[in-house]
């Protein structure tokens, strides 16, 4: 199981945190939103709340505990329960004070990452991946002509964000990060999560 994001919500749809483990992660200000007026959609018509939507490879898995939902998205249907009530008790646990009197400030759970890696752990979010094989002359031409243009732009510079890369080259960015995390698939590629909340691609 690839896990992408997790997502803590309010009632109130608002987000009050968040954590994306991959570059093609969905957005947390696009999801809160539509995931909340789901929820509420089907509980109007239900009288539950629904614990999991999939929609375009991604599966979002939700947890009511109290005032929030806890949203763990991955890329398999089958619901990790246990892993979703770690994260909501513990979230609750920590910051049940702070979530009731919450003024807006998502730094106030910042912390929340060491809790994250506790429970999910350092293999499933793989916070630094390295590359298997390489991107070397041989390699760059063995590999989808889509993906050269970018694959080059690496190797230039050694290490890069996509939007770095997306300048270099002039492609768009978000193609840009798809083509990078197609790379970091195949090997060719590493990737480092790095502290201004985005991903370094690297070949070394």
């Amino acid at each position: 199981m690839r896990i992408f994001a997790v997502y803590v919500i309010n009632e109130n749809g608002l987000c009050l945190y968040h954590q994306s483990f991959t570059a093609d992660a969905p957005p947390y200000s696009l999801i809160t939103g539509l995931l909340t007026a789901m929820q509420n959609f089907v509980l109007e018509v239900t009288g539950s709340y629904p614990t999991d939507l999939s929609a375009g490879g991604f599966t979002f898995h939700m947890e009511k505990y109290g005032p929030l939902t806890i949203v763990l998205t991955t890329s398999n249907q089958k619901t990790p329960i246990p892993t979703l009530g770690d994260l909501g008790i513990r979230f609750l646990s920590r910051f049940g004070e702070k979530v009731e009197k919450w003024k807006g400030k998502v730094s106030d759970f910042q912390s929340f990452d060491s809790d994250i890696k506790d429970i999910l752990g350092e293999s499933q979010i793989q916070p630094r991946l390295d590359p298997k094989s390489p991107l070397t002359a041989l390699v760059l031409l063995s590999i989808h002509p889509d993906l050269q243009d970018v694959a080059q732009a690496i190797i230039r510079i050694t290490e890069a964000s996509s939007h770095e890369i997306s300048k270099l080259t002039g492609q768009n960015e978000y193609i840009i990060r798809l083509q990078c995390e197609e790379l970091v698939k195949l090997g060719h590629v590493g990737r480092i999560h790095s502290d201004v909340d985005e991903f370094i691609y690297f070949t070394r």
